[in-house]
């Protein structure tokens, strides 16, 4: 086709048509620049109109004249940019936008919908199968018992049964040990003859004591580690040689390891002059118990007796016989 006004030939690039006149022309022709004419979009590309056919729709709509100074302003329009098209276009994209994000958020929110609905599913079934487990016990626990007794006082029954049962397995095995004594804070060395220490202990504190009085002697760990040394647990065959032994070690309240090992001996030098101790041997909780009471007797008389804890305020009032921390609590 041929330029409007040049009469040369057109180019497809270079082809802008007016909506106005119907015509043909080049862009430069048109009085666009290059840079000019790249900038008009398709859609208002359509709908461009030259500046002829512009001052004249402009001038039927101000009345047939137009002032030169506003037709050169028109005339001067280089962007040619029709706004309604362009609002109409944008308006468009953003109703496109909006639809595709409502549909992504209906997604969204029917997914986590029918995931929680999954969950609140499954967390009832759980519960319906607790309730019926309840249900169940409740049944049994009803068809077991007698409907005079509430749960609440077959627990303390039980409860009552335990303490007792407990207090009967600490007498039993404080009884076990009514044959032994127990030697405190004598020192270790190596390759040590246990009996003959027990034998010597007797010789000290004037009890004679023979092997074959000796069923069994070893030293035990303490409870809690410290550097004392371990204590050395001899069971005698008879309760009265053990009753002997205690007796006159209370008598003898300060009996040292020099007195034990002699001056002479090389252990002497590594006894270092220390006490020892002669006790009856209690059991983990009687130590306890009987510790807590010292403390609390320290004006008072404490004092033990076949392994049982006698407490009383002075000589004449009651004796009190310890058994467990309750006691204590009472005084």
């Amino acid at each position: 086709m041929d330029c409007f006004k040049c009469k040369k030939n057109i180019a497809e690039r270079d082809v802008i048509k007016c909506t106005g006149c119907n015509m043909y022309m080049h862009y430069k022709c048109a009085d666009l620049s290059e840079t000019e004419f790249k900038k008009i979009l398709p859609m208002n590309k359509i709908k461009w109109k030259c500046p002829p056919c512009k001052n004249k729709r402009l001038a039927g709509t101000l009345g047939g004249t137009v002032s030169p100074k506003f037709k050169d302003c028109t005339t001067t329009s280089i962007l040619n940019v029709d706004t309604d098209a362009l609002t109409e276009y944008m308006d468009a994209k953003l109703d496109s936008l909006r639809q595709q994000w409502q549909e992504d958020l209906n997604s969204a929110i029917q997914k986590v919908s029918k995931t929680f609905a999954q969950d609140i599913n499954r967390l009832e079934k759980r519960v319906d199968s607790w309730e019926e487990r309840i249900k169940e016990l409740e049944q049994n626990f009803t068809a077991s018992h007698s409907p005079d007794v509430t749960p609440m006082q077959e627990n303390n029954e039980l409860r009552a049964d335990l303490e007792n049962l407990r207090a009967k397995f600490d007498d039993l095995d404080q009884a076990s040990r009514s044959c032994n004594v127990e030697l405190q804070n004598i020192p270790e060395k190596k390759a040590e003859n246990l009996i003959h220490l027990s034998i010597e202990v007797g010789k000290l504190i004037g009890v004679d004591i023979k092997a074959s009085d000796i069923r069994s002697v070893h030293r035990v760990s303490p409870k809690v580690p410290n550097d004392r040394p371990k204590n050395i647990v001899l069971q005698l065959t008879t309760r009265r040689l053990r009753d002997d032994m205690i007796a006159a070690a209370r008598s003898r309240r300060t009996l040292t390891t020099t007195q034990l090992f002699g001056s002479a001996n090389s252990a002497a030098a590594t006894a270092q002059n220390t006490r020892f101790y002669i006790n009856e041997h209690l059991t983990l909780k009687n130590k306890i118990l009987f510790s807590n009471a010292r403390q609390l007797a320290k004006s008072k008389g404490c004092i033990l007796k076949n392994s049982c804890i006698l407490l009383r305020k002075n000589d004449d009032s009651r004796v009190i016989h310890i058994r467990c921390t309750d006691d204590l609590s009472k005084i």
